[in-house]
């Protein structure tokens, strides 16, 4: 009986569309050479930039910046070949600090767009705006913000997740309790969990289907978190689309 349960979640969560998220994630090259590892031009945005080097500045030194020494191997990283991870990540800190604008456009020309952004974000030394939110969000004392919406084909849809941690990552990690979050918000304005994180659900009690902004806040701060939490709701609520940007755009009106 319980395999067969667990089957059926399965089969729904498979259906579910998927939240979009916010993560707070450290700002930092190990994060950039992150981003890059899932690009599918990488190669091309890698080949730009060793060439550049060697053209510049020549074979010895790019030998000295990444450590890369067999003949083969540095040919083969002209192509944008290279498996060493320590090699890229000490090729891209050296043409950061000594040509930012030269890979900032080989990045802009290679790249997909979101991950040449995060790209100029490290090499301008500024942060991205989803670093920005969740610090300031921190310091308010909110945690984690969940946005769900009862929807006619889905239920209960958790459509939005800032910082996903805690409790409330079980909202991406098992999409089937997001009814249960629903429900008891329906019922109370706060909750306990078992590991003392303190829930808070702010709610639109007008709307049909009802939608709801389920926190995970600091409880001295709770007053200013509760204004934020009411506005974000109002706001994002009355979009007829959402998407990633409107969510930070959104946020940032309200933190910065």
């Amino acid at each position: 009986m319980a395999s067969e349960e667990t089957m059926l979640r399965k089969l729904q969560e498979a259906g579910w569309p998927s939240p979009i998220e916010i993560k707070c994630v450290k700002f930092d090259i190990d994060s950039v050479l992150d981003k890059l590892e899932k690009s599918h031009t990488k190669k091309a945005f890698y080949a730009e930039v060793v060439r550049w080097l060697i053209e510049s500045e020549g074979k010895p030194t790019f030998r000295k910046v990444t450590g890369i020494e067999d003949d083969d191997a540095v040919r083969k990283a002209q192509f944008g070949d290279i498996s060493n991870k320590e090699s890229i990540k000490r090729l891209i800190e050296y043409v950061s600090k000594a040509a930012p604008g030269q890979i900032i456009n080989f990045a802009k020309t290679t790249l997909e767009p979101e991950i040449a952004e995060y790209l100029k974000y490290y090499v301008t030394k500024t942060a991205p705006p989803e670093t920005l939110i969740c610090e300031k969000l921190k310091g308010m004392g909110i945690y984690t913000i969940a946005y769900i919406e009862d929807t006619f084909d889905y239920g209960p849809l958790c459509k939005i997740i800032i910082n996903p941690q805690g409790l409330l990552r079980s909202l991406v990690e098992e999409p089937s309790r997001t009814a249960e979050f629903a429900t008891v918000a329906k019922l109370t304005e706060w909750i306990i969990s078992n590991t003392n994180e303190n829930i808070v659900f702010v709610v639109d009690n007008e709307e049909s289907p009802s939608k709801v902004i389920v926190a995970s806040i600091s409880p001295d701060q709770k007053e200013i978190a509760l204004d934020l939490l009411s506005k974000f709701l109002n706001d994002i609520m009355n979009k007829e689309n959402i998407n990633k940007n409107i969510v930070i755009n959104t946020m940032i009106k309200y933190l910065l």
